[in-house]
């Protein structure tokens, strides 16, 4: 018996999927109900919290103010099994990762005091690229992954997300042309889209020229003007 459980837990470790999210980008709508499991993080400190998408009831102990994370929508945020608090930022990212079976942890940080036993904290983020890139493909990016958004008319490729299909290559200019190569996107074999170097993408593209992206996605959006146009988004390692 002990052994039948030694091997599901063992089973259950390797299935376990982790979503560490950690970044440049400060958010600090981060509200904090009960200052207590906190009371140890110092000021300045940064510190990793539990994203917990299924349903809590929280009462602020300063307002009296109760958040139903049901109703009133928004995640809670837990540290060392202890829910502190919410915020609403990002919930769709949130629960797309979630409802693919990741466990989620963000950096967050002690920015200061708001009331009395109440701390003030923030969350660290990757940029609005990659947490939109997660949303659209419920799949989680290593931190520090390169992620770089392309929008086109008239994109040949996928219209979700996709995977190792996709590359990138040079496109040599012709005989005597002073132009720049340009990039060609590839997918099963067959080029669907190219860039030239007037495209804002080409700079931070030609880097990973040759590389297959982590994770990609295309989403159809409308201009201002109300033209459609796809967004390609890729991950890279870097």
């Amino acid at each position: 018996m002990f052994e039948i459980v030694k091997h599901l837990v063992r089973k259950h470790a390797e299935n376990r999927k982790d979503a560490l999210l950690e970044g440049p980008c400060e958010e600090d709508r981060v509200y904090v109900y009960n200052g207590y499991p906190l009371c140890d993080v110092e000021n300045g400190e940064t510190f990793y919290a539990k994203v917990i998408t299924r349903p809590v009831t929280m009462k602020s102990e300063t307002t009296g103010t109760v958040w139903h994370t049901a109703t009133d929508g928004g995640v809670a945020l837990s540290y060392d099994g202890v829910v502190f608090g919410g915020t609403s930022c990002y919930e769709n990212t949130f629960r797309a990762l979630a409802d693919e079976g990741y466990h989620i942890k963000v950096k967050m940080r002690r920015t200061g005091m708001y009331a009395r036993k109440v701390p003030k904290v923030q969350m660290l983020l990757p940029s609005k690229a990659a947490m939109d890139l997660m949303r659209d493909t419920g799949k989680a990016i290593p931190p520090g992954s390169d992620v770089i958004v392309l929008g086109v008319s008239g994109w040949d490729g996928p219209k979700r997300d996709f995977d190792a299909p996709l590359k990138t290559y040079w496109i040599k200019p012709s005989q005597g042309s002073k132009a720049k190569p340009k990039i060609g996107i590839n997918f099963n074999g067959t080029k669907v889209h190219e860039l030239t170097a007037r495209s804002q993408a080409y700079k931070p593209l030609s880097v990973h020229v040759g590389e297959t992206p982590l994770i990609a996605a295309c989403t159809r959006h409308k201009s201002t003007s109300g033209d459609s146009y796809e967004r390609i988004a890729f991950a890279f390692s870097r």
